[in-house]
């Protein structure tokens, strides 16, 4: 039947998801937290090693955010890529997303993972902060067509491309007026997309990071940092985006 899993953060109230409940093995229920924030991303930003608790089913398990190298901008476990995932939950919303897929020089596809970070993705996906989930598409968009107009030799300039891609710029998809209802899952396509068509641009990846930070106050969030290496990785590596569609069930 319907569960209430009360999910309270250390800084923050509690919230409530509905959600049905496939299995209550301590050993799978929970999940791991995860920094707000997002650069395109939104909300509070996380820190290193904060812990809160879950309750699910009288089943009461703790969990910590996951830390960032003190050496580095990356997630010290970065989510697997495109490994299955098996879900607690049967899925309430629409079953079939779009995600975004790679295809490599030599032939090689696979499905580049990041992670959730926030309750606003947690409530749209039913899936706990922390947990692997695809980079989403939004309806209508190009990935690739957005990276070759970018790596093109009619690039429009620096100030064009900051303007598109800060927060609240046209390629901010997590806003609600840009992204729709369920913007907040599309936050890591943002950043995705801006690492992929910086580099299509020749713009270096150590300046694509660190305008990131400097968009956030001088430290973006963990996950945002990782989405954006992800989409340098692809260029750099000769690869191209494709759209796929994806079933919440498959991960």
């Amino acid at each position: 039947g319907l569960q209430v899993p009360i999910i309270t953060e250390s800084k923050g109230t509690p919230e409530t998801e509905r959600v049905t409940v496939v299995g209550r093995d301590p050993e799978t229920v929970g999940g791991g937290g995860g920094p707000g924030g997002g650069g395109g991303g939104g909300g509070e930003g996380g820190g290193h090693g904060l812990r809160g608790r879950l309750t699910l089913n009288g089943l009461s398990r703790e969990y910590v955010w996951p830390a960032r190298n003190s050496n580095s901008n990356t997630l010290q476990n970065p989510p697997a890529q495109n490994p299955p995932s098996p879900s607690n939950f049967v899925v309430l919303g629409p079953p079939i997303l779009q995600a975004v897929a790679v295809t490599l020089p030599s032939g090689e596809q696979y499905v580049p993972m990041t992670t959730i970070k926030n309750l606003a993705q947690a409530r749209v996906l039913g899936r706990f902060i922390g947990s692997p989930v695809p980079i989403f598409v939004p309806p209508g968009q190009n990935p690739q067509a957005t990276i070759n107009y970018w790596g093109s030799p009619t690039f429009p300039g620096y100030p064009t491309f900051i303007n598109d891609f800060m927060p609240t710029g046209t390629n901010d998809f997590k806003q609600p007026s840009k992204g729709g209802p369920n913007a907040a899952i599309y936050d890591a396509y943002g950043n995705f997309l801006y690492g992929a068509s910086g580099t299509a641009a020749g713009i270096p990846a150590s300046l694509l990071q660190g305008m990131g930070h400097a968009f956030h106050g001088g430290q973006n969030d963990p996950v945002n940092v990782y989405d954006i290496q992800l989409g340098i990785d692809v260029i750099n590596t000769g690869g191209t985006i494709s759209v796929v569609p994806v079933d919440l069930t498959g991960f």
